[in-house]
């Protein structure tokens, strides 16, 4: 998270079992509004003086697939980025 942001409004994180309760309206939405939807295992919700993203993202190779660390099968992750929203997902999909 970007310093002096304060909580996100929501979070969708895909490693939690609990993000299930989205699917398939929050897929869609993430595929039509979330560059790289395909690789964001993470999303924060911010609204200042207009909505944006945090988007955490696994790093892929050439051919798509997550990049793993050598020796741990853990998957690479790229920097956060920012990414500015037209607006934030439907009320009823942050509420936490």
């Amino acid at each position: 998270m970007p310093a002096g942001l304060g909580p996100p409004l929501a979070v969708w994180d895909c490693r939690d079992p609990g993000i299930s309760r989205l699917w398939p309206e929050g897929s869609k939405w993430a595929q039509a509004n979330i560059r790289d939807a395909g690789s964001t295992y993470r999303l924060e919700f911010y609204l200042l003086d207009t909505p944006f993203a945090v988007a955490y993202r696994y790093v892929r190779n050439g051919a798509g697939f997550k990049t793993v660390r050598d020796g741990t099968g853990e998957p690479l992750c790229a920097d956060p980025v920012v990414q500015m929203l037209d607006e934030l997902p439907p009320a009823h999909l942050m509420a936490g």
